[in-house]
Parts: structure tokens; sequence; C-alpha cells
């Protein structure tokens, strides 16, 4: 009796009834697009913390004080590959890339870019858990060589990269 009492109301009020699905079908949808939105950003922004690399301590020198003039933070030369000999005698660190960072222009035939530089060894890639697209990663042989390669990120890479 309640039902079909229920059913002569939505009958008789045709425009209500359809304005009230109309707004719990654009609630419901709302939601479940907002739903969906927060889960992409979260994946994404877990996904450039862990290319940043997860449990990663970095160690840049001070400044220098010239003349009594600050020379702003990595102006003094006080850290030595001595140190990072150093840092893997501890039993809690599992990876040590010793280098220097710079900012650079890059040219390739016609085409240059202005980047990020960074002299770095082999335990690089394993710290920031960068995938590989092309190629290969330099060698420790590479490194003792010192030989002339490099490794390209995603910006740069997708620059001068084959298609």
């Amino acid at each position: 009796m309640t039902v079909r009492i229920a059913f002569r109301a939505l009958k008789r009020n045709k425009l209500r009834t359809g304005l009230t699905m109309l707004g719990m079908i654009i609630g419901v949808s709302a939601v479940i697009t907002m739903t969906a939105l927060g889960t992409g950003a979260q994946a994404q922004i877990e996904d450039r913390i862990r290319g940043a690399g997860t449990n990663m301590v970095s160690i840049f020198p001070g400044s220098a004080n010239v003349g009594g003039v600050k020379q702003g933070a990595g102006s003094s030369s006080r850290l030595v590959p001595e140190d990072g000999k150093a840092l893997r005698e501890v039993a809690e660190v599992e990876y040590v890339s010793e280098g220097l960072q710079t900012r650079q222009q890059v040219v390739y035939g016609s085409q240059n870019w202005s980047t990020n530089v960074v002299g770095a060894n082999t335990d690089y890639t394993s710290i920031k858990s960068w995938p590989l697209k092309y190629g290969s990663f330099f060698t420790d042989a590479d490194v003792a060589a010192s030989a002339k390669v490099c490794t390209l990120g995603i910006n740069v890479g997708g620059r001068f990269a084959p298609p």
C-alpha cells in the first residue's frame, strides 16, 4: 500500500521527481569524480617522491667566507672523496654517490637546453630509483677511467633521444 502511494506521488509530481533524481545523479557523480581525482593526484605525488629518492640524505659543503663576504651554500670545498668512503662504512647506509652539481648548457646538433648537470657514480641511479628507457647507464669502469659518458634525464633526453 505504501509503495503504491509513493509511486502515485512520483507520477503526479514528475518535475519534482526528475529534479530530485538529477540532483542525486549529479551529487553521486561529483563524489566519484573527486575521489578519482584525489586518488590520481596521490599516485602522482607518490611517484614524484619515489623519483626524488626515498630515504635519501644529501650532504652539501657549507659556504666559504672570503674577505668577510659569504659566497653562498656549496661554495666551500671541504668535502672530499674520502668523506664518501667513510660514509660507506656506516652499516645503515646502503648507497653513496659522491659528486658535483652545476647548471650547464647542453648542445646537440642545432638544439640546446639549459639543465642541471650532476657528476655522480653508479650508485646514483639506485638512490634515485630512475628507470632506464634507452641505452645503458655508465659503469664503474667508466667512472674509474673518467670516461666522457652521460645519462640523460627525461627532460633533456626527451628532446635529444631517438624517436
